[in-house]
């Protein structure tokens, strides 16, 4: 059996925006993944306040438009039974012998990956792909010492390292991607235009369930 690289990509995507999916697409390629699975958050750990699941899986398949991209209600199914989501749990509900799993998350969440569970051994599972949205570079003096430390000792620059036996981390800048769920959350608040921001389809979606349109809205 051939081995398969599956992206991994966690998230509370509430809503999903135009700079989810341009992740995705680039990981999907630049990364030569043969599926990339997003992973909407249930239970958050942090006790964030989410819009009910069954909508953000409506807009996740509304945005989405490869075939090679799927949604697991994995972390979902678990907050059904009041089960708090830990990504290092999820990751390893993947492993596979045939499988080379790539972890995709934000940089503003690395900074505080050391907060996360069992966060040191991630790297057992899975390459960690870190994304920086904005255009000014990684600014790895927001890295708590043992982050840094943990990305000095475990980073390659080279793509073709995370083939190896070795699970490392790869960080990848993409360009013009300064977009924030709170941002848009807001403008829909003030019916500006979101055209830039969503997909048509998710637009549409949140216009006929009428979300986000008042502070703090989950339902």
């Amino acid at each position: 059996m051939l081995s398969k690289n599956i992206g991994l990509y966690g998230g509370a995507f509430d809503p999903v925006h135009k700079g989810h999916m341009n992740i995705a697409k680039k990981c999907l390629n630049f990364f030569n993944l043969n599926h990339l699975i997003f992973i909407p958050t249930g239970k958050s750990v942090f006790n964030k306040q989410l819009t009910d699941s069954e909508h953000r899986i409506n807009m996740l398949n509304r945005a989405i438009k490869d075939k090679n991209f799927l949604i697991s209600n994995y972390e979902i199914e678990k907050s059904k039974n009041g089960m708090t989501s830990y990504a290092i749990d999820t990751i390893k509900s993947y492993i596979h012998p045939d499988n080379h799993l790539f972890f995709i998350m934000g940089f503003d969440a690395f900074k505080t990956f050391n907060l996360w569970k069992d966060w040191k051994n991630f790297l057992n599972y899975c390459h960690l792909i870190i994304i920086n949205r904005y255009d000014d570079g990684f600014n790895f003096d927001e890295l708590p010492n043992d982050i840094r430390n943990f990305l000095k000792n475990n980073e390659v620059k080279n793509k073709e390292e995370l083939f190896k036996t070795k699970h490392r981390i790869f960080c990848l800048k993409i360009e013009n991607m300064a977009m924030e769920s709170s941002k848009i959350k807001q403008k829909i608040q003030n019916s500006e235009d979101l055209f830039d921001d969503l997909d048509q389809k998710v637009i549409s979606y949140i216009e006929e369930k009428n979300l986000y349109s008042i502070p703090g809205q989950s339902k």
